[in-house]
């Protein structure tokens, strides 16, 4: 019986899980809603200035990611490797690669 209320506690787990995720996604969709009207409703002078704005997070955002790639020492060395393949030859085609997948 026991068992039975621990699969029972994971599965509502899961559930409110979900359903966080789930209310996340409308939240995000809710905010690029109304950004977009926000947008809209500014000047031309303003709304230039909005969309630099953003285009400055959008690049920061692009920064972070590269950043987060080449401080992951496992990634870097893995890169490495594969380049070295690629130097050395030791590389099939897609087309054969492909077939396998």
């Amino acid at each position: 019986m026991r068992d039975n209320k621990q699969s029972t506690l994971l599965s509502q787990s899961q559930i409110r899980s979900e359903e966080e995720k789930e209310e996340e996604v409308v939240r995000i969709e809710s905010v690029r809603t109304k950004g977009r009207k926000l947008l809209d409703h500014l000047s031309d002078d303003k709304a230039k200035v909005a969309v630099s704005f953003l285009e400055f997070l959008e690049e920061k955002e692009c920064w972070e990611a590269t950043k987060e790639v080449l401080e992951d020492k496992g990634l870097m060395a893995s890169i490495r490797r594969g380049k070295s393949d690629i130097a050395a030859g030791r590389v099939k085609p897609w087309k054969e690669v492909r077939k396998n997948v």
